[in-house]
């Protein structure tokens, strides 16, 4: 009787002995969850609601809570404050109504940064931020003329929110507030990165302070304390 021979064991074969693949039942649900748009439909859902949720820039859209909120952080932090910190503005007109800024091509020129080209005293208007709840003015004026947009003699007392040496917010109409600030060019640098600041803008800037002169509509559940 011939002898039947063993057949030579290759890698594969070896390798099968140990590894076999699995059978699994997969449910009929997850096998067709791709197939089905209505799954897709719900997912784009949920992720877009969870953007809504983080982000306080659409938030402030839906919600006048937040603005309420935020407005009264900036009230507080302008009044309590000893020392007035620019950026928290930036950062409340930011999130509080979006907007875009429009620089004044009469003294500036470029696209994503700007050069100042010349000054126009008393007052050099270099950006303007327009929203549909703040609208802004970022300017230019000389050391020696800064009294007369801190001046409150026209105001009402019961008006006035707040009065520093360097700012005043006061109501100039129901459900609108006036904002008006004066720092130095420093605090510009640190805050206004629409500008290179190059050595002769500084020249120009030179002896001029950073004017914001800003206006709010208040949310309809805001009431001054």
């Amino acid at each position: 009787m011939p002898v039947k021979q063993r057949k030579k064991a290759t890698p594969n074969s070896v390798l099968s002995l140990f590894i076999r693949p699995k059978r699994f039942n997969i449910p009929p649900l997850y096998t067709s969850f791709f197939d089905r748009p209505i799954w897709w439909i719900l997912l784009s859902l949920l992720l877009v609601a969870g953007y809504i949720i983080i982000n306080p820039m659409i938030k402030s859209v839906f919600t006048e809570a937040t603005q309420k909120k935020s407005l009264d952080r900036l009230i507080s932090n302008l009044c309590q404050n000893q020392e007035f910190q620019p950026r928290d503005f930036w950062e409340f007109r930011e999130f509080y109504s979006q907007g875009h800024f429009v620089p004044n091509l009469e003294v500036t020129h470029g696209t994503a940064l700007l050069e100042l080209e010349k000054i126009t005293p008393p007052k050099t208007i270099l950006l303007t931020f327009v929203s549909p709840q703040v609208s802004s003015q970022e300017s230019l004026v000389s050391v020696g003329g800064l009294s007369e947009y801190l001046a409150v003699n026209h105001v009402p007392v019961e008006k006035e929110l707040c009065h520093t040496p360097s700012l005043v917010m006061y109501e100039i109409a129901p459900a609108r507030l006036k904002l008006i600030f004066v720092t130095s060019l420093e605090k510009m640098r640190e805050t206004n990165g629409f500008f290179d600041y190059l050595p002769n803008e500084l020249e120009l800037m030179k002896n001029q302070m950073w004017l914001n002169e800003t206006e709010i509509i208040t949310p309809s559940t805001w009431e001054p304390r």
